[in-house]
């Protein structure tokens, strides 16, 4: 693996997702926003915008192509998830994407994960929970659930195929402003800013959804 040292340029990825309206969940087939904005350090070089299915099961994949386009042009040294599910429970396999590439990944969030709930949601409105639980647990036996070191607020990082030491250095080194690093801050905004335009007309269908 690459030695992520202050000295080095680290290429980073980071995939979020965009607002929905609650009520899409009930229907099939909705979708709403992935983006993944990538940095080098801090400064974005590109970002690549694909729409997933709303509890749907694509997630992964589309995260796999966006990886595969942007890594011809910019060889990505670390991806960055912020968390594992999407749009509802769809999920981004972090295995996956390590095992395909070859690229250390982190997984970050703002709260400290727990499979119990994950596990007690999927039960309740998924037919194939077990399916969807086992990308959990297979995650969790190889990446560790570490809480970094932030002046401001907490954060928690799941790196895998990095030591937590070294994903703690690369996630601090990539905070410009706010709690997160610049790839998923970005990623957030702009999911968040398409997502909110594309589905402004639940405004006016009688407050039911906004």
């Amino acid at each position: 693996m690459k030695n992520f040292s202050p000295k080095n340029t680290v290429k980073a990825v980071g995939f979020e997702d965009g607002f929905f309206p609650p009520k899409l969940k009930e229907v099939r087939g909705q979708q709403t926003v992935l983006a993944a904005v990538l940095t080098e350090n801090i400064t974005p070089k590109s970002a690549v915008l694909n729409l997933i299915e709303i509890d749907g099961l694509d997630a992964t994949e589309k995260a796999l192509a966006t990886i595969q386009t942007l890594n011809i042009k910019y060889s990505v040294n670390i991806v960055l998830l912020g968390g594992i599910t999407y749009a509802g429970f769809n999920i981004i396999d972090p295995v996956e994407i390590f095992e395909t590439f070859n690229i250390p990944v982190i997984v970050v969030t703002d709260e400290e994960p727990s499979d119990e709930e994950v596990k007690r949601a999927l039960k309740k409105h998924f037919i194939d929970w077990k399916e969807r639980f086992s990308i959990f647990k297979k995650f969790r036996k190889l990446a560790k659930i570490h809480r970094i070191r932030k002046d401001k607020g907490k954060l928690y990082i799941q790196p895998l195929g990095i030591s937590c030491v070294e994903a703690e250095n690369l996630v601090l080194k990539l905070i410009l402003k706010g709690k997160y690093p610049e790839p998923l801050r970005l990623a957030k905004s702009i999911a968040s800013s398409l997502a909110k335009l594309i589905f402004s007309n639940y405004r006016y269908l009688k407050g039911k959804y906004l």
